[in-house]
């Protein structure tokens, strides 16, 4: 009797098994996506803060040192707060692998050394 309940229910736990799994795929490669939107978006505040610092030393050399260390971000330079300062703005778009694009818009950062 126990076993006939057993085969009975082997079915229901395969059911079930089809109905969560592609859920907990989603949620899995999501949180994938979301860890490199993470990294990316740390790896472009420490950019532009080091671009905004030989921007600060050298005028002018600021975005191509940004530029040359992240080359999927393009940083511009921008006038500062104060008259004759100089900030370095970076922009990343960021194209998800799993999840829709629409959900990540263009990350930006804008550092200024004074």
């Amino acid at each position: 009797m126990v076993s006939a309940r057993l085969h009975k229910d082997a079915g229901s736990v395969l059911i079930e098994f089809a109905l969560v799994l592609p859920v907990l795929l989603v949620l899995l490669i999501g949180s994938f996506d979301l860890a490199l939107v993470w990294i990316k978006t740390m790896q472009l505040v420490f950019v532009t803060q080091e671009a905004s610092r030989a921007e600060a030393q050298t005028v002018g050399s600021g975005a191509g040192w940004g530029n040359q260390q992240f080359p999927e971000a393009n940083f511009v330079v921008s006038g500062g707060p104060i008259p004759g300062s100089n900030c370095v703005v970076g922009t990343f778009n960021y194209s998800p692998m799993f999840l829709p694009g629409s959900l990540f818009p263009a990350i930006t950062n804008k550092a200024c050394a004074i």
